[in-house]
This record gives C-alpha cells, sequence and structure tokens, in this order.
C-alpha cells in the first residue's frame, strides 16, 4: 500500500505556513510573564514583558476565528482527545474553586476560557471540514519557531539590559520566572530539529545552525538556574542531533554529553556554584510536604482559597490536588494518559506508522519532557503557557492525523474492491 505524502505532512504551501507561524507566536507570547515585577525593560522588550500575555489572549481569539472560519462555522466535529478534556476539566474546576472561595470576576474569566479552549483545541480545529487543520509536523515546525524566537529576545535582554535578578542572580529574562524560562527553552528546544530540517537541505549547515541554537539555548538554562532545565536541555541536545546523525554520530554525542554530566557531578559542580545552586535553600521538599498535608486534610475540592493563599507551587501533580482535590489531580493525570495513548493508538495504524514513526517519537519524548518538568514547576496548572498550548496542539495534531488516515482508508478500500 502507498499512502500519500500529504497524508502524514500536510499541504507545504501558504496553509502550513499560516497554521506553523500562529502557533509560533501563540507560544512565543504565552512564554513572556509580568517581566515589570521582577525588572523594568525600556523600549520595545518593555512592551514586550508587560502586554505579551495580553497579546496571547488576542491571539488565542484570533486563532479561534481563524479556525472556526475553515470550519465554516459549522457545529459538526470529532471526538476531543481525551488529554483536552483533563485539560478542560481542569480549568472548570479551577473556575469553580474561585466561584465557591468568593472571586466571581476571576472564576468567571476562567470559566470563559475553557468554553474558548474547548472550540478552538477540541471542535473547530479537529472538525472533518477544517480547512486550517493543524497537523503534527505542523505544531513542531512552529514551537521550533517560537522556541528561536524565546531564545533571541532573552537573549537581547540579556546583553542590552541585563536580564539577571534576584538575590542569587539568576536568569529571569522576560519571563516572572526562572524556572519557568528554562523549561519553555529546554521543551520548545524538542522541536527545533523538525525546523531546521524544514528550511536547510544540506546537512552540513542544518548541524551548524542547530548547533548555534541549541548551544545558545543551554547558555540561557544555565544561567537561569534551573537543574530540572538543565536535564531536559541535555536530553533536547541528544535528541535533535540523533536525528540529524547516523548511529556514530549519535554515539558520540550520547558520550560527550555523559562526560559532561559527570565532570559537572565529580568537579563539585562548577556551574552550581558560580550560579549559587548549592548555597540555595531547598524550598521545595517543604512546599511538597505541605501541599500533600493539605490534599490528606481537603482530599475532595482541595485547601480553601484566601488572598494570601498561592494557589499553585513547585508540582503540578501535588498542586492540583492540594488546591483542587481529588478531582484536580485526576483532570491532569488524563492529559498525560489521554496524550500517550493517542500516539500509541496513531502509532498502532501499519501503514502509518511507515511514514510517523518519527513524529510519534517526538510526542513521546515531549510528553516525558513535560511530565519531568511538572515534578518540579506547576507547568501545567494554568491559563497561558506554551507548553500548555504545546501539549493541547499536538493532541489536537494526532486526531487530525488520526482522521486523515481514516479518510484514506476509505478510499483505498474502495478502489480495492472497484
Amino acid at each position: 500500500m502507498i499512502l500519500p505524502r500529504t497524508f502524514t505532512y500536510g499541504d507545504k504551501g501558504k496553509r502550513m505556513t499560516m497554521i506553523s507561524l500562529a502557533i509560533a507566536l501563540l507560544q512565543f507570547f504565552a512564554s513572556l510573564g509580568s517581566a515589570t515585577a521582577v525588572q523594568h525593560f525600556d523600549g520595545v522588550l518593555g512592551l514586550v514583558g508587560e502586554y505579551g500575555r495580553s497579546v496571547t489572549y488576542g491571539l488565542l481569539i484570533l486563532y479561534f476565528l481563524a479556525l472556526a472560519s475553515g470550519a465554516k462555522f459549522r457545529l459538526k466535529s470529532s471526538p476531543p482527545p481525551l488529554a483536552v478534556i483533563g485539560y478542560l476539566m481542569f480549568l472548570l474546576l479551577y473556575g469553580f474553586k474561585y466561584l465557591i472561595s468568593g472571586y466571581g470576576g476571576e472564576g468567571l474569566m476562567v470559566v470563559a476560557a475553557s468554553v474558548l479552549y474547548y472550540f478552538t483545541f477540541a471542535f473547530f480545529s479537529i472538525s472533518p471540514r477544517q480547512h486550517y487543520r493543524p497537523m503534527l509536523e505542523d505544531v513542531f515546525v512552529g514551537t521550533g519557531v517560537a522556541c528561536v524566537l524565546i531564545i533571541v529576545s532573552n537573549t537581547i535582554a540579556l546583553y542590552t539590559m541585563g536580564g539577571m535578578s534576584g538575590v542569587q542572580e539568576r536568569l529571569y529574562g522576560l519571563s516572572f520566572n526562572p524556572n519557568m524560562l528554562a523549561y519553555n527553552i529546554a521543551i520548545t528546544s524538542f522541536c527545533v530539529s523538525v525546523l531546521v530540517s524544514r528550511i536547510v537541505p544540506v546537512l552540513v549547515l542544518r548541524l551548524c545552525l542547530l548547533t548555534c541554537i541549541l548551544a545558545l539555548g543551554a547558555y540561557l538554562v544555565l544561567l537561569s538556574g534551573s537543574r530540572g532545565g538543565m536535564l531536559l536541555m541535555a536530553l533536547s541536545i541528544w535528541w535533535n542531533m540523533a536525528l540529524q546523525l547516523k548511529q556514530r554520530g549519535r554515539w558520540f554525542v550520547t558520550m560527550l554529553l555523559a562526560l559532561a554530566v559527570l565532570i559537572y557531578v565529580v568537579a563539585g559542580t562548577p556551574g552550581g556554584r558560580y550560579l549559587g545552586i548549592e548555597e540555595r535553600e531547598n524550598t521545595r521538599s517543604y512546599v511538597w510536604a505541605m501541599q500533600l498535608e493539605a490534599f490528606i486534610e481537603y482530599p475532595m475540592i482541595g485547601e480553601p482559597w484566601d488572598e494570601d493563599k498561592v494557589r499553585f507551587r513547585e508540582n503540578t501533580f501535588l498542586g492540583a490536588a492540594a488546591q483542587l482535590g481529588l478531582f484536580g489531580i485526576l483532570s491532569i493525570a488524563l492529559v498525560f494518559v489521554g496524550s500517550v495513548r493517542s500516539a500509541l493508538r496513531l502509532y498502532s495504524r501499519r501503514e502509518w506508522r511507515l511514514i510517523g514513526n518519527r513524529n510519534i517519537r517526538l510526542v513521546l519524548i515531549l510528553m516525558l519532557a513535560v511530565f519531568v518538568a511538572s515534578i518540579f514547576e506547576a507547568i501545567m496548572l494554568g491559563l497561558v503557557s506554551p507548553i500548555i498550548f504545546l501539549v493541547l496542539l499536538i493532541n489536537a495534531g494526532m486526531q487530525n492525523e488520526l482522521i486523515e488516515y481514516r479518510r484514506w482508508a476509505r478510499v483505498h478500500r474502495a478502489l480495492a474492491w472497484g
């Protein structure tokens, strides 16, 4: 059986360029936090850092309208992915908790956002009539572009405005949190190889460009002082190089990274001394213990909220359990279980596996990276984040790949039966 090239990779013309660009801008502006809360920037950087989140909501609405028009505003769609259902369940619980805690404005905003997210990521984006259907490679290319934009903008912030801040002199850049900056760079960098392979046909030039992007990203992650970010960045470098190199090259990159990790550990972590990591107080285990105690005391809807209560901190799973109870941790578990289930379900299609194997492996390693980051940061608990958008778009992409497979299978059976 011969599969058409458009089955997995879609149209490489204007349609795919528009989708990838929209995804890139959405993820880039979502990476920008309240920079003014940490340090002040002047000029364009100050405007981008301060109003990045507002631009993100505007882009979300435009993306929703584009998908709605692409589906011709017809209220007919495929069943939503399980992972998207899990995240929407979290948003509804989040909004409900706000409402019962007396924060009506915030609660209504979260509920309205859940409706917008449903029609954007779980209805119009997977409609059978959708013209601007995001496929997996669209998502990967857009995420790669977003990673480059995040790295370049934060490098400019570092060298023109002084991006190091805080008591321990960690890199905040244009983000509100150095750990979030590190995870945004490290996780999105897994898709850089897909972007470079798309725009650079020559292997040597691809390797040079890929090395420059990953090296600069790794430098920013190192300056952020995030240990989890460093781990994921090392894994990302290995993954990207493994996609480009043959067997011997992969072994060389593996040995080089292993040697770097060994030197880092045995030599007393010189990078850690430089960044003050060794002197940093370990507050994470303390927060985890508090979250576990809160979940045991309030297992159903989480601990009560007041004005001084920190909603989510340090761990996605314990944060959801402590603040939203049993249903909160269940909703987050559905995100990860649903993503892996969809990937394996798509991989089980033998004909699709012939040309889509690399895409599914990238989905699985991305979900592994998100899972690791979720252990150390509440990276999936919120409304706006490039990682949240990445997970939602990946699941929409897998659903669209499955729709295309079924469409192709029906045509193939009709031709076979003559």
